[in-house]
């Protein structure tokens, strides 16, 4: 809902009419960043992630929370109906081919495939992730 108010200028005394419009809200639910590139990778080089592995992939791309932090695998094999063993298999191979990091009795997504957080963190996961400086630095090995 817009609303109209009058503004005066109290260097001149002169009235402006002025009109503010509300802020727009943001269309959707959750978010995270996704990088394009780490994308066609994933499609062209890993042909082995198929079937019930990228299935659970993609519903933790879903539901990775704050810095990319994922649900337990026994949460996600009762989310998806699934059986705890063929997810925990699906994060095996996802830990092996990259796309998961396993830190202090947690998984995380990679930050090289998406990100959900603020840049400031983003720098500091791939300073963990590569044991870089930069984010330039740690892209380029």
């Amino acid at each position: 809902m817009e609303r109209e108010y009058k503004l005066v200028d109290t260097k001149t005394g002169e009235i402006y009419d002025a009109v503010i419009y509300p802020k727009p809200k943001r269309v959707g639910g959750k978010w995270t960043r996704l990088f394009q590139d780490a994308f066609s990778w994933l499609a062209v080089s890993k042909p082995e992630i198929t079937g019930e592995t990228y299935r659970v992939f993609t519903y933790l791309i879903g539901q990775a929370g704050y810095q990319n932090i994922l649900p337990r695998p026994v949460d996600v094999a009762k989310a998806l109906g699934m059986k705890s063993p063929s997810v925990f298999r699906a994060y095996r191979q996802l830990l092996v081919v990259g796309f998961l990091v396993k830190r202090d009795h947690s998984y995380f997504l990679t930050p090289v495939l998406c990100w959900k957080g603020s840049p400031t963190q983003l720098e500091n996961a791939y300073h963990k992730l590569f044991n870089s400086r930069s984010v330039n630095n740690a892209t380029d090995r």
